[in-house]
């Protein structure tokens, strides 16, 4: 679904892709946004659980930053961050966390009531609000499907933020309530293993899994190697650049054509 290339200033805090629109970063979401806005036509939603298989892959600066591009394209986006265990996204857009999330899901508050504005008032932002002791009940409740119900109603996109995998069931619980989950996988975070065990998690519930979103890729990772036809099957890079300046012998030239 996207390919997000590393940025060492995102390892000393979140980078948000506001404060460098023109970056190569920034273009990067801009693409996911198109493959999430073809997405959610065809599977008939709107509202996506963005999570990841451990910790430290970057989840939440993807939902941040991917809640941003569709609130720059003119949508109506609702960020939730419904990770009430280590919550973020407050802290990163410099909101208030006093109420939020767990406020509306024991019946203390409304959305609009909780619900903030950041970036530049086209993104609506509602916080985890204080940590409550047990988050995965409060996240299966009927409480949390009405909350959603009413927000795809009134959203043109609802971007969730929720825990790893791995460690809680959470995200695996939200997905089977939306159109489906991203899966943020960090480069040199992340183990085979572990990828595998996250995608199993999610088909032990029936989640809907909408596609992967490779995240600090380095170097050629998110150089020529990312423009290549759907089916994933263009010339390499390197072997198009030899069979040009006549290195290839003819062949292979003949084999490649």
């Amino acid at each position: 679904m996207g390919r997000i290339g590393y940025d060492a200033a995102s390892e000393r805090g979140l980078t948000l892709i506001s404060d460098a629109i023109t970056s190569p970063r920034a273009e990067a979401f801009r693409r996911l946004r198109t493959n999430l806005q073809y997405l959610g036509r065809g599977q008939g939603g709107n509202s996506f659980v963005i999570t990841s298989s451990v910790p430290d892959e970057g989840k939440t600066s993807t939902a941040i930053n991917t809640a941003l591009v569709l609130a720059d394209a003119g949508l109506r986006v609702l960020l939730i961050d419904a990770d009430m265990r280590r919550p973020r996204v407050g802290q990163s857009l410099r909101l208030e966390d006093a109420a939020g999330l767990s406020t509306i899901l024991i019946g203390r508050a409304s959305l609009r009531e909780v619900v903030q504005v950041a970036g530049m008032g086209t993104l609506q932002v509602l916080t985890s609000g204080p940590v409550p002791p047990n988050p995965a009940e409060l996240l299966g409740s009927i409480s949390m499907v009405r909350l959603l119900e009413c927000a795809t109603h009134e959203y043109d996109a609802v971007v969730i933020d929720a825990p790893p995998l791995l460690p809680v069931t959470d995200a695996a619980i939200l997905s089977g309530m939306t159109t489906g989950a991203l899966l943020v996988v960090g480069s040199g975070e992340v183990r085979a293993p572990q990828l595998a065990a996250a995608l199993e998690s999610l088909e032990s519930v029936e989640g809907r899994l909408l596609g992967i979103v490779l995240n600090k890729l380095r170097g050629k990772d998110v150089g020529y190697s990312a423009y290549r036809n759907r089916s994933g099957q263009g010339p390499e890079p390197r072997r198009v650049a030899r069979r040009a300046a006549g290195e290839e012998p003819a062949d292979r030239q003949r084999v490649i054509a």
